[in-house]
């Protein structure tokens, strides 16, 4: 198979599309799944979201003990895909609390490797040091949003369906995407792995005040972002969108997030990480205040465009800024401890707050207090704000570079 420069860029854009393809066709709608369709409510929805953080903790065990040790990134990638086709189709069928739970664990317990996997596997196989990472993993929000329109536009000329369809939509992708992994050339490596999980080189970069206010900021930020991905869908079908809709209407995060994706360049010419940081916090709060004052349609799309800068200018910015107090030694183990603190401990708080909250502002009537709902994400964001002025104005907490 041809396997030269182009041609294996082409291979990996079309990876990152069907890998977020998958994903985008159920993970957006799992909320209202949980809470709405199977009846679990907030607090039990909340829980079972809560458990995708534990993903996190086996991501960097994957990538350490397992990658080039027992097979190589790609074999391990299409493993993972066939597996989370089946873990997926398992929770398509359950009814009952206990079982749903375990299967969406199960299932998100391979999704966040295979998300590390791909990355891993477009780095190896990047001929400029990673220079074409961003073209190529552009094609995984471009898979996202696809999915969404793709998958609306059967439901709307069926006429009928339900929102658990999107899960075998998911299985069947998941196991094109394990079909199509196998035929990728095999990174695997004859060097010798590290052993260490966690080098103590990247413990000693988190004893840096500036790292330890930027990992402070991130775990915030990260609570108002899953916030925000549970109750976006409930939110959409209280204003009036239909099942058949809310993708494509929340997909239009995802749109703004590649175009503000293509406007990073130009905001590193002229401002540092750390001003483009305070700048995604400023779309954040600006996306809660139009979901927390507006009470139509319109203000719920402006809300969601926020999304797309807000996750572009502060979270890709963030893992490039935490890296320049790395080193090459402590490079790798920074950005696990990183990625934890996002993905572990963020997303269990936000799960777990969102559903909490949501309950709370239900009234008897099952009537949601949106009001009141998206004012703890506002006050949140506003917090996060104070912390990144705190980061922008004190010299001491500068990285090496900028």
């Amino acid at each position: 198979m041809d396997n030269t420069i182009p041609t294996l860029k082409l291979r990996l854009s079309a990876m990152m599309f069907l890998h977020y393809f998958a994903t985008g066709a159920s993970l957006p709608l799992m909320s209202l799944y949980l809470n709405q369709e199977l009846g679990f409510g907030g607090s039990g929805a909340g829980l079972i979201l809560s458990f995708a953080s534990l993903a996190a903790f086996i991501s960097p065990l994957l990538g350490a003990f397992v990658t080039d040790r027992i097979m190589s990134a790609e074999r391990l990638f299409a493993l993972v895909e066939f597996l989370a086709a089946v873990a997926i189709f398992l929770l398509y069928l359950q009814r009952s609390f206990l079982p749903v739970l375990l299967c969406y664990l199960f299932y998100m317990s391979l999704m966040v490797p295979a998300t590390a996997i791909s990355n891993t596997i477009v780095f190896h196989h990047s001929p400029d040091r990673g220079n074409s990472f961003g073209g190529i993993r552009l094609w995984g929000t471009i898979g996202w949003v696809c999915s969404g329109w793709l998958f609306s536009f059967f439901w709307l000329r069926l006429g009928k369906g339900s929102v658990s369809d999107a899960l075998v939509a998911t299985a069947v992708v998941d196991v094109l995407l394990g079909m199509y992994a196998l035929t990728l050339p095999s990174s695997r490596s004859s060097a010798p792995r590290r052993k260490e999980l966690f080098p103590r080189a990247a413990f000693k970069v988190f004893t840096n005040p500036g790292v330890i206010l930027v990992g402070i900021t991130a775990f915030l930020m990260q609570i108002t972002q899953r916030y925000y991905y549970f109750g976006i869908p409930p939110y959409l079908r209280s204003l009036g969108f239909s099942d058949a809709v809310m993708l494509p209407a929340m997909s239009l995060g995802q749109v703004m997030e590649a175009v503000s994706m293509l406007f990073l360049v130009i905001l590193f010419r002229f401002f540092s990480y750390r001003t483009v940081m305070m700048l995604g916090v400023t779309m954040e709060i600006c996306r809660f205040l139009a979901f927390y004052l507006g009470t139509s349609p319109a203000s719920a799309l402006l809300g969601i465009a926020f999304h797309g800068p807000s996750f572009a200018f502060f979270f890709t910015v963030s893992f490039i800024y935490i890296n320049t107090f790395a080193d090459k030694e402590s490079r790798a183990g920074v950005q696990q401890l990183f990625f934890l603190i996002i993905e572990g401990f963020g997303t269990l708080a936000g799960s777990l707050l969102s559903g909490f909250v949501y309950d709370r502002a239900t009234g008897v009537d099952g009537i949601v207090d949106y009001h009141h709902f998206w004012g703890v994400p506002l006050v949140l964001a506003f917090s996060v704000f104070s912390l990144t002025v705190l980061l922008r104005l004190i010299p001491g907490l500068k990285s090496r570079t900028r």
